[in-house]
């Protein structure tokens, strides 16, 4: 955004509003968890004003289960009728529609879209077809599932407008450009993320990231050098494995790259359960000092206390931005056999093709790591 804006030649430090979505069944103390997260990163952007709703107004009006002329409608009547000149958003494909809501709510405004993690962009279509196919071969080896994703699309169809007047990004600022369908950047203006811009910003989350967790004495334990953090996904809470066969993957892994006895510091995924974190921590405590960074909510990209000074392994797109933003000593530690040992067959694509990526983008990170990114397109 703040790119974006130099870009423009408007003011980057004009007023900003941050609308955050959280589902309504979130529970409050996650709820609150995550209030204070975004409190504590948007310290060092006084000219930002963070809008978390609370869980009945999100309940009554932004719901995933209200259209989003509706959602649009409301944000109209709560902001202003031209409130706001520009609607950056990361992705429109999650069930809540926010940022299509906020696009349709403000049609004048300039569209930006920078991207989930890094830059990597998803078109509906993609999303919808990777997440809930019903092709043939679906439909007669997993027929209930088939019903499901059917019905899945229907309401996705039915939240949203019809296509012709659905809107989308005119631009795109990304840091590192990634297209996995193929089919959201055509037609859109790309611009990469300077590199003064991304460090600035990098500066001012991890300054007040990093003051945050000291208070709390929470940015690490033990030696760096005989120390190993381990970042932890959502694959159970997102419905791609078992919670069971989640924690047997880190354990695995665990057992393929770390010596016994040593110190692992568990850093958990914002959406992740305290069941399961206590779980997996019980598992590796047999053979390892197991410890928990106890704020999940803050992002491992804004703690370089731990991603400069610990060895990192991760399963997903960490391994590439903490490579790119840090050079950091990341072991990327999925592949396809741990994928065929913990998954199950339904969601082995669509975790397969995700892993390729992430191993691609690797490459580009390892490349780019420390200088000004070009504009790159991985592509599948």
């Amino acid at each position: 955004m703040v790119s974006f804006r130099r870009h423009c030649g408007t003011d980057a430090k004009a007023p900003l509003t941050v609308l955050v979505w959280s589902h309504p069944a979130t529970e409050h103390k996650t709820r609150e968890r995550r209030l204070q997260a975004f409190k504590v990163l948007l310290v060092g952007f006084p000219w930002a004003t963070l809008f978390f709703p609370e869980q009945d107004e999100v309940k009554s009006h932004l719901s995933h289960n209200s259209r989003v002329m509706r959602k649009a409608d409301y944000l109209r009547g709560k902001f202003g009728q031209s409130a706001f000149a520009a609607v950056y958003y990361a992705h429109d494909i999650s069930a809540d529609f926010i940022a299509q809501s906020a696009m349709q709510a403000y049609p004048n405004a300039s569209r930006v879209c920078f991207g989930d993690a890094l830059g990597v962009v998803y078109s509906n279509d993609y999303f919808t077809d990777q997440t809930y196919p019903v092709g043939a071969v679906e439909a007669f080896s997993r027929p209930i599932q088939t019903i499901r994703n059917l019905l899945f699309r229907i309401k996705r169809t039915w939240t949203l407008p019809m296509r012709r007047l659905r809107l989308d990004a005119e631009y795109a600022a990304l840091v590192l450009p990634c297209d996995p369908g193929g089919d959201f950047l055509a037609g859109k203006k790309v611009q990469t993320v300077d590199h003064e811009s991304l460090i600035h910003v990098l500066d001012c989350l991890s300054r007040s990231a990093e003051r945050y967790l000291i208070k709390l004495k929470c940015c690490g334990e033990g030696e760096a050098n005989s120390s190993v953090v381990m970042l932890l996904g959502s694959y159970s809470e997102s419905r791609l494995t078992s919670e069971i066969k989640e924690c047997a993957l880190y354990v695995e892994a665990a057992r393929l790259h770390i010596l016994p006895g040593s110190k692992v510091i568990l850093k958990a995924h914002p959406v992740s359960q305290p069941e399961k974190i206590e779980l997996i921590k019980q598992a590796l405590s047999a053979h390892y000092d197991t410890v928990v960074v106890t704020n999940d909510e803050i992002p491992i990209e804004t703690m370089p206390s731990l991603a400069k000074n610990y060895k990192i392994i991760s399963f997903s797109y960490s391994s590439v931005s903490l490579l790119y933003l840090y050079g950091s000593a990341v072991l990327h530690a999925m592949n396809d056999t741990l994928i065929n040992m913990f998954f199950p067959e339904e969601t082995r694509l669509w975790m397969r093709e995700s892993n390729a990526l992430y191993l691609q983008q690797i490459d580009i990170a390892r490349r780019l790591s420390g200088k000004q990114s070009e504009a790159l397109i991985c592509q599948k």
